[in-house]
């Protein structure tokens, strides 16, 4: 089964064709004034539903800061935007954010 997908990452919409088993990966990042950032996304057909991680690592003068989200989109009740983007249920997200143990958080 075929269906598309679009992603805002890479700064705007685009098509993505997944087949059950499929894996659809993205990353994009560099320096930065103070160190560099980094994001990635990938989105897994899992038969009835869509997996999607988002992951993304910066570093600073402060320190680092990471995040990391799972999400899930159904296949057959999941929720379409008029502009085709889709709305994912998170499922979980963490963040570790280097600074703020430092400063004892």
């Amino acid at each position: 089964m075929k269906f598309k997908l679009y992603s805002t990452k890479n700064q705007g919409l685009v098509n993505i064709q997944l087949a059950d088993g499929d894996t659809h990966n993205e990353h994009c990042g560099g320096p930065t004034d103070e160190g560099y950032h980094w994001e990635a996304v990938s989105i897994e057909h899992c038969g009835h539903y869509l997996k999607r991680v988002d992951t993304t690592q910066a570093a600073d003068c402060d320190g680092r800061l990471d995040t990391h989200s799972e999400s899930t989109w159904c296949l057959s009740s999941g929720e379409v935007r008029d502009n085709g983007t889709l709305v994912w249920e998170k499922v979980s997200a963490s963040q570790r954010d280097q600074f703020a143990e430092k400063a004892g958080y």
